[in-house]
């Protein structure tokens, strides 16, 4: 978790995130403590993940990366552990029951005088509408389309924490309804593949509905089944919205959009 200019609080400063994640973690094991004193129901969290891949490089490296930034905050809640202070926390241990997957794209690393460096032109880093050097379409966000990496992160998240999982974001910027079609049926595809695999995903939520109002970028990312006219407040069904209709209706992929699944 990272403060970042251009999110609240609008300022950068790591020491702060770094503090603001200890104290939601801790606050989210006293709340669970609480709940159960009172519920025997599943108590669970939603995070925002990504896949990391590096390119090149041992892969104790990647390990590193992802024990140390992606998957403290989620370490902490179910181990007890953190491999930043190297501390063991038996009362922030096992408190989650399930766990709550949002997921828009990969970030790419590559091995360089030994050490992970960022390589732009894919994940969040590629052109507007563009396409990686994967080939890989991406949105006009500039986000790059990678539905294997749900699958991948799906089995991460299951074999390192083994509770229930419920992927609870997925979506992409595309105000021309170009991209979205086979966006939506690619990482529904991959949920499917994770479940057939044994993985227990209970649930798949798309984002957004209508479009909406987005954190820093106000109401220019697009990232509706319903197209939305912010002067008039109409709503529009965009193709992408009968797709999802489709798929929620025969809870599957109907045979006749088995084609729009990409990049396998």
């Amino acid at each position: 978790m990272y403060v970042k200019s251009g999110f609240p609080p609008g300022y950068l400063s790591l020491a702060d995130a770094e503090r603001a994640q200890r104290n939601m973690i801790q606050a989210h094991a006293r709340a669970y403590d609480n709940i159960k004193r009172f519920s025997s129901k599943p108590v669970g969290l939603i995070y925002s993940f990504i896949w990391f891949e590096l390119f090149g490089g041992p892969p104790e490296v990647a390990e590193s990366v992802k024990n140390t930034r992606l998957y403290v905050f989620t370490d902490m809640i179910t181990k007890g552990v953190s491999h930043v202070s190297k501390e063991y926390r038996k009362d922030l241990a096992s408190r989650l029951d399930w766990l709550g997957v949002n997921y828009y794209s990969r970030v790419v690393f590559q091995f360089v005088n030994g050490k992970p460096v960022l390589k732009p032109g894919y994940g969040y880093t590629c052109t507007p509408r563009g396409y990686s050097p994967a080939g890989n379409p991406c949105s006009d966000f500039g986000w790059e389309a990678y539905p294997e990496g749900l699958y991948l992160l799906l089995k991460e998240l299951f074999n390192r924490y083994r509770v229930d999982l419920i992927v609870t974001e997925n979506g992409v910027s595309d105000s021309r309804d170009a991209l979205r079609p086979a966006y939506l049926v690619s990482h529904v595809y991959n949920v499917w593949k994770a479940v057939n695999e044994g993985i227990p995903v209970k649930g798949y939520l798309h984002w957004s509905l209508t479009d909406n109002y987005e954190w820093a970028q106000g109401f220019r990312q697009r990232f509706g089944l319903v197209m939305v006219d912010f002067k008039t407040k109409k709503r529009y069904l965009r193709p992408s919205a009968l797709v999802f209709r489709e798929i929620a209706r025969t809870n599957g992929i109907p045979e006749e959009l088995e084609h729009l699944v990409m990049m396998q």
